[in-house]
């Protein structure tokens, strides 16, 4: 695996500058001692650092790495990964790939990609949105979720500020909320608190598996005489466990989650609006569900399931949505996944769609 006039490959290695002060290159020099150990000498560096490097450190690296300079690739900190791109067609990476693979290299429309980086840069409008979740020490848990309001931000040329609710903010800063999927019982009472207050006040809020759970138990709630709860979270014997597990799944664990693509049939409703069609496929990773038997006394509080699902012949209820609200919807299912910077899911797109209205 090394460098030769035949070679069909070709092998970039990445590796990262640090910073004490001053530029260190030295655990580049060990990574690259250590692949040849292995018989692979690089054919091309990429070099993670947080600024442009001087031409006395390129001097350096393509010194002790045998590399020449123009395959020795600078990939500096940018505002966001949506720029890396851009950074790397600046450098010719790609006709350089080409080069060592020995491939004709043709040109390729970039407008689409363009039009990204001028949303960042030039759009001046923004809305505030608030995700309320348990894992706030470790925000990459969301980062699918991340990208997809990204996409329809993109896709409906608006900034969207995503801020972490905290019990102590002030939720009257933000324009409309996600409350995402989880496990467990912790952070369940801020959520809880969050879906309340958009119900109440009429603010745009998206639920994601769990987030949709709340939602219902929160509208179950808000009209019942004795309270609902989820068999998760809280299996007290004087409460309606109005999520409850899978069905024909009580006692077991392991690997007895709904996962993978399921069919969702939808009824006349905004979420139909949104997706265009009558039968939608979406991406599930949970293990509890809306209790049938509940269904009548949660549409009483206005909240109407609108999206159905089935398992060995049972109905599940998939998604809800409250009328005589601008946008309180809830989702079993997880639409992040299915979303794409060129196509979002239509949940984003209604959900930053009523907040830009509400925000005018």
């Amino acid at each position: 695996m090394s460098m030769s006039s035949n070679d069909s490959f070709c092998f970039l290695h990445v590796a990262p500058i640090i910073n004490y002060g001053e530029y260190k290159t030295k655990p580049i020099q060990h990574s690259l001692e250590k692949l040849r150990s292995y018989g692979i000498i690089p054919n091309m560096l990429i070099i993670r650092t947080p600024g442009d490097l001087s031409e006395e450190h390129i001097d350096k690296l393509e010194l002790f790495s045998n590399i020449r300079r123009e395959f020795i690739i600078q990939n500096t900190d940018v505002k966001n990964i949506y720029y890396v791109p851009e950074l790397f067609k600046k450098q010719l990476i790609v006709p350089k790939i080409c080069k060592i693979l020995d491939l004709e290299y043709g040109n390729y429309n970039l407008d689409n990609y363009y039009k990204i980086l001028d949303h960042f840069d030039k759009c001046n409008k923004e809305i505030k949105l608030g995700i309320i979740g348990k894992y706030l020490n470790t925000p990459d848990t969301y980062l699918s979720i991340i990208r997809a309001i990204e996409c329809a931000g993109i896709e409906l040329n608006v900034k969207v500020n995503i801020q972490w609710v905290t019990e102590k903010d002030d939720l009257g800063q933000y324009n409309c909320f996600i409350i995402p999927g989880g496990f467990g019982s912790r952070g369940i009472s801020d959520k809880m608190k969050i879906a309340e207050y958009c119900r109440i006040n009429k603010i745009p809020v998206l639920g994601i598996c769990l987030g949709m759970q709340i939602m219902v138990v929160d509208c179950f709630n808000s009209v019942s005489e004795i309270k609902g709860t989820s068999t998760e979270w809280d299996n007290k014997d004087n409460l309606y466990s109005v999520i409850d597990i899978l069905p024909n799944q009580n006692g077991k664990m392991g690997g007895t989650m709904r996962l993978g693509n399921f069919e969702t049939e939808l009824v006349p409703s905004k979420v139909k609006d949104l997706y265009g069609k009558n039968v939608i496929i979406e991406r599930h990773r949970h293990r509890y569900e809306v209790n049938n038997k509940y269904v009548d006394e949660i549409e009483k509080s206005g909240l109407k399931f609108v999206g159905y699902g089935t398992i060995n012949n049972d109905k599940l209820m998939e998604i809800v949505e409250l009328d005589n609200h601008p946008f309180y919807i809830g989702c079993q299912y997880h639409p992040e996944f299915n979303s794409k910077y060129n196509q979002p899911n239509p949940l984003f797109i209604g959900l930053l769609e009523a907040a830009i209205h509400i925000s005018c």
